[in-house]
């Protein structure tokens, strides 16, 4: 099992606009995924899981004075999405192994904003 904060301001996986025939990505979203896959090489496994993984991610957004739970958008899904994307091929072989996954979305006005990441494999 390994545990790992990636601090940033958490960036959800948004589908791409199309214009002019082309397919156009959100930069802040390669940024943000960049970024996790960056803090997950310090963590990774000598070799990326293999079999069933589960998952814990604890998202923690720009609270501005607030705390507790976020019920606000970005959706939660799409939070995991970009950090599942990030993670493939560096903690796990393919985010199709995730079969356990715990998800927290919260406020976060103590510290500071990021995605506190647990990965291990299920026995």
């Amino acid at each position: 099992m390994i545990t790992f904060f990636v601090p940033g301001n958490p960036i959800p996986r948004k589908a791409p606009t199309f214009g002019n025939g082309h397919a156009h990505h959100d930069d802040r979203q390669h940024g943000w995924k960049d970024t996790i896959r960056a803090y997950a090489m310090k963590y990774r496994p000598p070799k990326p899981y293999a079999g069933p993984v589960r998952m814990e991610l604890t998202f923690y957004m720009k609270g501005n004075g607030k705390t507790g739970w976020h019920t606000q958008r970005p959706d939660f899904d799409n939070l995991c999405k970009i950090t599942l994307d990030a993670l493939t091929g560096v903690i796990f072989i393919d985010d199709s192994q995730v079969c356990e996954i715990q998800v927290a979305k919260l406020w976060d006005d103590v510290s500071e904003a990021g995605v506190e990441i647990t990965a291990g494999k299920i026995k």
